[in-house]
C-alpha cells in the first residue's frame, strides 16, 4: 500500500511532496524528492524590454524569486537541479525579425534573473519557438468566438504539418480571424517561460508501518498546512520551518537631460523613480543658468525645479501624462526696452500645471539609452520687477502681480534607465 504525505507551505509555497512506499514486515529508507514550478513573462508587442507592469509580470516574478532565493538560501536540504528557458513570439513579424526578437528577450530576462538569485553555478538550457503554431491551435480550439473557426483549424493544421503558408492564414476571409487572435490570442504567445526544477533530501529514515499509521491518524493527513499558521511541524520524516524573507521592491531609475534647455545655456538634470509593479513614476527636473547670451541685454537667467507625478499608460508602451507643481527665480531679457525679473531676487515665480510626454528606444545595441518627448503648460503667480534694459538700468516699476498660464515643460531629452535599482544601487 501507499502513503501519501503533501506539506504545501503558504508565502513561497514550497511544496514537499514525500511518497512513502511500506514494505510488508518492514520499512521505506527516503532520500530526495523533485519538482518544478514555472514563471510566465509576457512582452508587449515588438518590445523585448522586461515591463513590470504589463499584464501581472511584476507580481508573478516578485513570488517566484522569493520563492527560489527562500529555496536556494533559506533550505540546506534543498538545491536547485537545473532551469529550462523557454523563449516564443506571436506569429506576425517576419522570421528574421523574431529571432532577432526572441534573442534579444531572452538577454533581457536573464539579466533581470542574473541580478536577482544567484544562479551561476546552476546549468541552464534556452529553447526558443519562432513558429508557435501549436500553441495558437490550442488556444483557437478552446475559443469558441473565432471566426471562422474550424477554417482556421484547418490553416493552423496546415502550417504545423509543413501543408500551408503563414499568408494563407493573414488573407483566410478577408483578415477577419487574423485580426481577432492578434488582438485576443498573439499577446499570450509573446512570452518567456523559466521551469525551476528543484531536489528536495530527505534523511535517510526506516520508519515502520504502525508509527507512520499513528502519524497519520493523529494529524489527518494527507493535508494542506499554511505555513503562517503553523509555525514549526515536524512528522518525524522531515522537518520544515517558516523562511522569512523579504524580497526587495525593485524600482527602474531614469537619469536625464533636456536638450532644449542646454541650448538655450540653462543647465539641468532629472531623476524619475518608476514605482514597483505600478504605472505611477515621480520626475523631478531641476534647472539653473547664470549667463547672458553673449551681451548684457540678452539673457535667461533662472533656477528653478518641477515635482510632478506621472501616469505611464500600460496599453500604449512610452506614453505618459502627469501633474506637476513648480518654483522658480528668473531675470529674462530679449534685447528689447525691458529686462524683468522675480521681485527683489526672492519672490520666486509658484504655480503647477498639466503635462504629456512620449519615450522612445531608438538605440538598439543599448536598449538602456532612449529619447523623451514632453510638453506642459500651468498657471503660476508672478511678482516681479521691471527694469530698463541696459547695463546696470533702473527699475521702471517693481512689484508686478499677476497670475498667468504659461509653458513651463518643453523638452527633448536623452535618458539612462537603470532596471533592479534597490537601496539606492543597481543590479
Amino acid at each position: 500500500m501507499k502513503e501519501k504525505l503533501s506539506i504545501i507551505l503558504g508565502g513561497g509555497r514550497l511544496r514537499l511532496l514525500i511518497v512513502i512506499v511500506l514494505l510488508l514486515g518492514g520499512g521505506v529508507a527516503l532520500k530526495s524528492q523533485s519538482y518544478t514550478d514555472t514563471l510566465s513573462v509576457y512582452f508587449r508587442q515588438g518590445k523585448s524590454t522586461f515591463d513590470r507592469s504589463y499584464r501581472g509580470n511584476g507580481e508573478r516574478s516578485e513570488s517566484f524569486v522569493r520563492y527560489i532565493h527562500d529555496v536556494l538560501v533559506g533550505h540546506e536540504d534543498a538545491t536547485v537541479k537545473g532551469i529550462r528557458f523557454e523563449v516564443s513570439c506571436s506569429p506576425e513579424g517576419s522570421r528574421e525579425v523574431n529571432e532577432r526578437l526572441v534573442a534579444a528577450r531572452a538577454e533581457s530576462i536573464m539579466k533581470w534573473m542574473q541580478g536577482q538569485l544567484p544562479l551561476e553555478r546552476v546549468p541552464y538550457e534556452i529553447n526558443t519557438t519562432l513558429d508557435p503554431w501549436t500553441d495558437l491551435l490550442s488556444m483557437v480550439e478552446s475559443d469558441e468566438n473565432v471566426p471562422y473557426r474550424e477554417e482556421v483549424i484547418g490553416v493552423i493544421g496546415g502550417l504545423i504539418d509543413g501543408r500551408s503558408q503563414k499568408s494563407e492564414l493573414e488573407t483566410l476571409r478577408g483578415g477577419e480571424p487574423w485580426r481577432y487572435m492578434l488582438s485576443r490570442h498573439f499577446p499570450s504567445l509573446r512570452r518567456f517561460e523559466m521551469s525551476v526544477e528543484v531536489e528536495v533530501h530527505l534523511p535517510e529514515l526506516e520508519i515502520d508501518e504502525e508509527a507512520l499509521r499513528a502519524d497519520c491518524e493523529r494529524t489527518q493527513l494527507p493535508m494542506t498546512v499554511p505555513l503562517e499558521s503553523f509555525p514549526r511541524y515536524d512528522t518525524g520524516l522531515a522537518s520544515v520551518s517558516p523562511m522569512k524573507y523579504k524580497t526587495p521592491k525593485d524600482i527602474s531609475l531614469y537619469v536625464k537631460t533636456n536638450g532644449v534647455a542646454l541650448g538655450m545655456l540653462v543647465g539641468n538634470v532629472c531623476v524619475e523613480v518608476r514605482l514597483p509593479d505600478s504605472p505611477w513614476s515621480i520626475n523631478v527636473p531641476v534647472y539653473y543658468s547664470g549667463l547672458d547670451w553673449f551681451r548684457v541685454t540678452t539673457k535667461f537667467r533662472m533656477a528653478s525645479f518641477l515635482l510632478e507625478v506621472r501616469y505611464n499608460f500600460p496599453g500604449v508602451e512610452g506614453l505618459y501624462a502627469g501633474v506637476h507643481g513648480g518654483l522658480a527665480w528668473y531675470n529674462f531679457a530679449f534685447s528689447g526696452d525691458w529686462r524683468i525679473q522675480d521681485a527683489g531676487g526672492n519672490s520666486p515665480a509658484l504655480g503647477g500645471g498639466l503635462s504629456v510626454g512620449y519615450r522612445i528606444t531608438p538605440f538598439k545595441r543599448v536598449p538602456a539609452l532612449g529619447v523623451e518627448f514632453n510638453a506642459g503648460l500651468g498657471v503660476y503667480s508672478l511678482k516681479y520687477d521691471k527694469f530698463y534694459n541696459e547695463p546696470n538700468g533702473p527699475a521702471a516699476e517693481k512689484g508686478i502681480e499677476a497670475v498667468k498660464c504659461i509653458p513651463d515643460a518643453l523638452g527633448i531629452s536623452l535618458y539612462y534607465r537603470f532596471d533592479n535599482v534597490k537601496g539606492g544601487t543597481r543590479r
